[in-house]
């Protein structure tokens, strides 16, 4: 009887049939775009195409009938300039996987005479306090602003910043009062390049009264231990001393310790973290709060002031 039950169970079972698999298990999904950066353009502008699903390896990107042309492609983000002949359209992505969906796109001078905008490639500082200067690298500024603006992220939305100087492959210019923590983009008509991230300090940073002050009562460098070791470049350990802001730039056997205006690239940023290899974290005994060495890095991007 327990045998013929069995059996029952097993058949009943067996009628459920084996279960669902995925008939094609290699086959990619379609990618998906998520945002188009800036949504209008002129020939020769850059665009920045967003989402998911795109794939390691490269395919195409097409602006109505026009095939774009690409120079850069990840899964997340693709970047490809508008050609010429190009007209009003869909951006749309194809690859393994299938087609995207479509994203509108305007292509005209957007205000700004049709030419390509610049490229930023990088800014500096990356954070520092309102009213300070900011340098634009890059290229295809021009040899003056014509209808181009720099604009950074302000509470209201954006704000133009004043322009100190102009060239081809450099701008300087000063952060608004208004400036907040967002975006720095050099704008035309309602075109704008890609965004780099900027961040406002709170306060401007001393050498004398906040990291060394003249009577070595106070100052963070003080109050963590560096001076009792590092009081002399002669003397002090390793070469190297926090006296001044001339002996902390040029370091000690390990060369350089602080690059004025690039906080990001300064070997005391990197041991003061542990980063460093090779280099044991510093101060001996205990680690510098993070506060206190986002005051470092503030005095750094400020470019080092001695008071």
């Amino acid at each position: 009887m327990l045998v013929l039950l069995g059996a029952t169970v097993l058949a009943a079972c067996s009628d459920l049939g084996d279960p669902p698999t995925d008939p094609d298990p290699d086959k990619n999904d379609a990618p998906v775009v998520a945002a188009v950066m800036p949504d209008s353009g002129a020939v020769g502008d850059t665009v920045s195409i967003s989402g998911t699903d795109f794939g390691d390896v490269a395919g195409s990107v097409m602006l109505g009938a026009a095939n774009m042309t690409i120079v850069s492609w990840n899964d997340l983000l693709v970047r490809s300039i508008v050609p010429e002949g190009a007209v009003t359209g869909s951006i749309r992505l194809l690859n393994a996987g299938g087609t995207s969906n479509a994203v509108s796109f305007r292509v005209g001078s957007g205000g700004g005479g049709g030419h390509p905008l610049p490229v930023i490639s990088d800014i500096v500082p990356l954070r520092t306090v309102v009213g300070d200067t900011l340098w634009l690298n890059g290229t295809g500024f021009g040899t003056d602003p014509g209808d181009l603006r720099v604009e950074l992220a302000a509470a209201s939305g954006r704000v133009e910043a004043p322009i100190l100087s102009w060239a081809d492959t450099q701008v300087l210019v000063e952060i608004p009062q208004t400036a907040v923590a967002g975006l720095v983009t050099v704008t035309d008509g309602d075109r704008s390049t890609e965004g780099i991230d900027f961040d406002v300090a709170p306060e401007l940073i001393s050498f004398g009264s906040d990291l060394l002050n003249a009577q070595r009562t106070q100052g963070l460098f003080v109050a963590q231990g560096c001076s009792a070791c590092h009081f002399d470049r002669q003397f002090g350990n390793n070469g190297f001393s926090v006296g001044n802001p001339t002996d902390i730039r040029a370091g000690g056997i390990h060369g350089p310790a602080a690059v004025p205006r690039h906080a990001e690239q300064s070997l005391i940023i990197r041991v003061l973290k542990g980063i460093e290899p090779g280099i044991q974290r510093m101060p001996q005994g205990g680690e510098m709060p993070a506060a206190q060495i986002r005051i470092v890095e503030d005095w750094i991007n400020q470019g080092m002031r001695d008071n």
